[in-house]
């Protein structure tokens, strides 16, 4: 997933986060939920008209999401917020 992500961050920084993120959202880490995760995270990024990258919304999930809400909704929150506050 490191691969695809704006500016190739490194797997150390990716994967301890993503796994965090999956963990606070209740969502099974296992390899095909870490790539569906990913994969919607990428589609957010290319949506973006102000160059809101996965890291970014990442991170948000993580520091300001809402406990209780799907990791798909928190992801669309977050990247709303940031598309918008960038």
């Amino acid at each position: 997933m490191e691969t695809v992500f704006e500016g190739r961050p490194e797997k150390k920084i990716v994967q301890p986060l993503m796994e965090a993120v999956l963990r606070r959202y209740y969502v099974q880490i296992t390899n095909e939920n870490v790539m569906k995760a990913a994969n919607t995270l990428y589609v957010l990024k290319k949506e973006s008209k102000v160059g809101v990258t996965e890291m970014e919304i990442l991170r948000h999930m993580y520091q300001k999401g809402i406990k209780g809400r799907t990791f798909d909704v928190q992801a669309a929150y977050s990247y709303t917020y940031l598309e918008e506050n960038k």
